[in-house]
């Protein structure tokens, strides 16, 4: 009995208000964003070199497949820096990079669209998008705290 009086009282210590999970949701879809931009933003051959593997706390990490690739993006820090707040809503402050001997590679997928077939004939064809379905749930974590 005393254990699970232990790991409830663990668990209900390391519970995040709403507002905070909502910007953790945030970040990892934008983090998903940036890894399926990052050739775009870093160009051809530095994405086959580098890729994006977590953001967390304003830091973004990459990995680096050589210590010579990790040099080229240190002197280029503050243009990647530049390049990635135009794409994405990410707030970066800071890169650092992370060795890996097989950097992954990010598959391309086409998506098709799904025909909802329950949607109501009166609603708009326009979808909503992921941003603003968060702003929607920021939105009602804010209400629900005044």
């Amino acid at each position: 009995m005393k254990q699970y009086k232990k790991m409830y009282a663990k668990r209900s210590r390391t519970m995040l208000p709403l507002s905070k999970s909502v910007s953790m949701v945030e970040n990892l879809f934008e983090t998903v964003e940036l890894r399926r931009k990052w050739s775009s933003v870093v160009g051809e051959t530095l994405s086959q070199k580098t890729y994006v593997k977590k953001f967390e706390q304003g830091k973004l990490i990459l990995g680096v497949e050589h210590s010579g690739w990790a040099q080229q993006l240190n002197m280029m820090k503050k243009q990647l820096i530049e390049k990635i707040s135009l794409q994405t809503t990410l707030a970066i402050k800071d890169i650092t990079w992370v060795f890996e001997t097989n950097i992954p590679e990010i598959k391309q997928y086409d998506v098709k669209p799904v025909r909802n077939k329950f949607r109501k004939a009166t609603s708009s064809n326009a979808q909503d998008s992921l941003h603003d379905i968060l702003k929607r749930v920021r939105d009602l974590s804010i209400d629900l705290q005044k």
